[in-house]
């Protein structure tokens, strides 16, 4: 029974975090020295420190891997507002690296274009441990990565790509496995 309401739990906490709930405004922003896309920035008001989702419309012609590095930093960009609160507040991030596996199998079976992997060094506001009941980060803590120090946190990200027109959204995705090739 605890295994069921827990499935159902989890179940339920995917399919909420896949409903849309932003208005979209239209903004210019560089994602490098190199490109200058024309993106919609998704902003939430307030914004939802459990946000798992993002959608912006990119320009034809960029690659499954540089669409996903413009998607994972707009939605990481958000945890950076002085809007989210502290405990899932990041105060800097950088994305050591993307990539896009060779088996695209789960990506089909969730209604995506592709799945991408991001792994992050993000910089939290809060110390991720405490020693006491001050107030400390949780940014993604339950799940896994690795603390490398008391602001640091090196975390994977995978999350599912999906288009529709122009416009792009991920879904960053934290069950494991990400799908049930079954």
């Amino acid at each position: 029974m605890k295994k069921t309401i827990i499935a159902f739990a989890v179940l339920l906490f995917s399919l909420v975090g896949c409903i849309p709930t932003s208005v979209i405004l239209e903004s210019t922003t560089p994602t490098s020295t190199t490109t200058t896309p024309t993106q919609m920035q998704s902003v939430s008001p307030p914004y939802d420190p459990y946000r798992f989702t993002f959608s912006t419309e990119i320009d034809p012609g960029f690659s499954e891997q540089k669409i996903a590095e413009i998607l994972f930093s707009s939605w990481l960009d958000h945890f950076l507002s002085s809007e989210i609160p502290p405990s899932q507040r990041i105060d800097g991030y950088t994305i050591q690296s993307v990539s896009i596996p060779d088996d695209q199998s789960c990506a089909v079976l969730l209604n995506g274009l592709f799945i991408a992997e991001a792994e992050v060094l993000a910089t939290t506001t809060l110390p991720l441990a405490s020693t006491n009941d001050e107030p400390k980060s949780e940014f993604f803590v339950a799940g896994g990565g690795n603390i490398v120090d008391a602001h640091h946190l090196l975390r994977i990200f995978d999350a599912v790509i999906s288009k529709n027109g122009d416009l792009y959204t991920l879904n960053v995705v934290t069950q494991v496995p990400i799908c049930d090739k079954s």
